[in-house]
């Protein structure tokens, strides 16, 4: 109960970090892998939850109760937040789609503008390619945090099967499992 309790707080951790990262610097990639998290985040205090009620000693499940209920506020408090910010995100590019309609953004739309230089063809398609690299290295820290989380699922599902087999054994039971 302590290792999914500790992987709990960390997820916590990481979420609280993230959304601080968001309020800094919306990305799409981020708020991907903020709702991977939160997923992930849920279905952990569930388990943890789980375990907490199965527990047989009256103190540690009162104190495994606790915790997961503070587990489940803050996981209301992140969920709050970002929806929050998803909305603000929402309306703001509501807004620049409403002003866009107002003020044309392609000089050649009318035929009698003179065609782009090559100076703004060039300085298009290297906001282009900027634009282009950031959505990459979001996709790419996307990747990379749930890489980590997969790889702390694995280790906790590697000592959970090894506190099963040396249970197992110690019950006699056979070393094939």
């Amino acid at each position: 109960m302590n290792s999914l309790y500790n992987h709990a707080l960390k997820q916590s951790q990481g979420i609280k970090q993230d959304l601080d990262r968001l309020l800094q610097e919306p990305s799409a990639g981020l708020q991907g892998q903020i709702s991977v998290s939160l997923g992930a985040f849920g279905r952990s205090i569930d388990e943890y939850e789980g375990l907490a009620k199965r527990e047989m000693i009256p103190t540690k499940r009162e104190l495994g109760l606790s915790r997961a209920e503070r587990f489940r506020s803050e996981y209301s408090e992140y969920k709050a937040m970002f929806d929050r910010v998803q909305a603000e995100r929402k309306n703001e590019e509501r807004n620049a789609l409403f002003h866009r309609r107002d003020h044309p953004t392609y000089e050649y739309e009318s035929p009698y503008t003179p065609p782009p230089t090559r100076f703004e063809h060039a300085q298009r398609e290297s906001t282009f390619a900027q634009n282009t690299e950031s959505a990459i290295d979001d996709f790419i820290s996307t990747a990379q945090h749930v890489l980590e989380n997969l790889t702390d699922q694995h280790d906790i599902l590697k000592k959970t099967q090894r506190k099963v087999l040396d249970t197992a054994n110690t019950l006699g039971l056979s070393q094939n499992l």
